[in-house]
């Protein structure tokens, strides 16, 4: 059973609106089209209420954390229920809640799939902007726990109740980055046990390799159960400009599709490599976007990944 769990929240950026990515997924009916593939959901309550739409330029960390609880404790209920947990944003930010709950479910069994233009792996101190939706991975990697910023003591609350135990860059995967900050640059540089996939890599040999050594990359480091987090801004805005930072040069409508048909068949189908155990659908921003487009193009790319395909059960041919 898909436990579908609504974040309505967005106040750990600079642009409002993703508080309403949960209801504009619904609306572009996820549970229908899941349904139409096979797959049961259950709509759960939010895992937080409803701010206000008062945005303030500074993040309340009093607020985020009450979120990042919210989250956590949904995802521990689904996984220990045995459901799979989808947790709609939101800003990207909630994967502090999802993510630590599945690393404290499954441990070092663990690996995280990012698909996103951004390795969201800052800090307070290395972040050009500020933003705590940039900085998610940072916080469960246990970044910047020294910082000398004015919210460092805010910042280690946060990592003290999230991230008691760092994940392992050897548990971290991205794919699709193409606006990466000089900090989280060098730190990618130093994480050679990580999967880390540009745009540059995806153009210069294709897809497909990529995902053959994704594949590799899960055997080599043991993993078997994952965890994707999927910002749809890893699509070209010219597919999903619904969204608060878009970045030109994204994942083409067949590139983004594939990827989800093939991470499927190595996550989903019988004879997989690892398990997909849940997963984020963040930053859907519907009062940036043109007629929900955003919205049902993030509906598309979930049903390609629980097994949507142009024609089931023909295997590609031998051409």
């Amino acid at each position: 059973m898909l436990e579908l769990i609504g974040v309505p929240f967005d106040r750990c950026g600079k642009t409002a609106g993703s508080a309403l990515g949960p209801a504009a997924l619904h609306f572009a009916d996820l549970a229908g089209r899941l349904k139409e593939i096979g797959w049961d959901s259950t709509r759960m309550p939010d895992a937080v209420a409803l701010r206000p739409a008062i945005f303030e330029k500074e993040i309340d960390f009093d607020q985020a954390r009450e979120c990042y609880r919210g989250v956590h404790k949904s995802v521990s209920v689904a996984l220990e229920r045995r459901n799979f947990p989808m947790v709609l944003g939101g800003d990207h930010s909630l994967s502090i809640g999802s993510v630590s709950a599945a690393f404290k479910h499954f441990g070092d069994d663990l690996a995280v799939v990012w698909i996103d233009a951004h390795a969201d792996l800052n800090s307070p101190d290395g972040s050009p902007s500020g933003n705590l939706h940039g900085m998610p991975l940072g916080l469960l990697r246990q970044l910047g726990r020294n910082t000398t910023n004015p919210k460092g003591d805010q910042w280690r609350a946060l990592m003290e109740e999230f991230a008691p135990r760092p994940l392992a860059p050897s548990q971290l995967a991205w794919i699709g980055l193409r606006d990466v900050d000089a900090s989280e640059q060098a730190t990618l540089l130093d994480m050679p046990t990580s999967f880390a996939i540009t745009m540059y890599d995806i153009d210069a040999v294709g897809i497909e390799r990529i995902v053959q050594g994704f594949a590799r990359w899960l055997e080599v480091t043991g993993k078997t159960k994952v965890w994707i987090s999927f910002d749809v801004d890893s699509l070209d805005p010219g597919l999903a400009p619904g969204t608060g930072t878009v970045v030109r040069g994204g994942l083409t409508y067949r590139e983004g599709h594939y990827l989800a048909e093939r991470l499927h068949q190595l996550l989903i189908e019988e004879g997989r490599v690892a398990d997909l155990v849940g997963m984020d659908v963040v930053e859907v921003n519907p009062i940036i976007d043109h007629s929900n487009e955003t919205a049902k193009i993030a509906v598309e790319w979930v049903a390609s990944l629980f097994g949507k395909r142009i024609m089931k059960g023909r295997d590609t041919l031998d051409l």
